[in-house]
């Protein structure tokens, strides 16, 4: 199994276009007379991946409305790729550069604090059926007539 060179994004006014043979798609279709935003459209129509300045990766669709199957008149842009912020989790004993804002937390004062867990469950019993007057239980809560 060969694997494909790696290509170099492709500038397009604002955007990085990271498809080189759907570009080359797009603008055989639409001609060397074909503006910027309509070869964007195109290679948008394509599911070509595109990239801003900053590197973020925009949604398909933000140039081609595929419900409607027209391009659209003001890019709609929105990104695929998305910010989570996590806290990096540090072994004990490890110093930690603090940023602005944090407090510092003493470790062995964390050691005191118990393990949070969820309320306390409560047993609590249900009582059987009620017996009519007059009938006696039975094996396995049957009714039984007394004599």
């Amino acid at each position: 199994m060969s694997k494909r060179p790696i290509e170099k994004p492709t500038a397009l006014a604002s955007y990085l276009l990271l498809n080189r043979e759907k570009l080359d798609r797009a603008r055989g279709k639409l001609g060397k007379e074909a503006s910027d935003l309509e070869i964007l459209v195109e290679y948008d129509k394509y599911g070509g991946a595109i990239r801003n300045k900053e590197g973020r990766i925009i949604k398909t669709g933000s140039f081609f409305d595929f419900v409607n199957k027209v391009p659209r008149k003001a890019p709609k842009i929105e990104f695929d790729d998305e910010y989570v912020l996590v806290r990096k989790r540090v072994k004990k004993g490890e110093k930690v550069d603090l940023e602005e804002g944090d407090e510092e937390v003493d470790e062995e004062k964390l050691d005191d604090v118990p393990a949070v867990r969820g309320p306390a469950q409560k047993k609590v019993s249900v009582p059987g059926p009620k017996v009519p007057e007059g009938l006696g239980g039975g094996r396995k809560g049957q009714a039984v007539k007394k004599k």
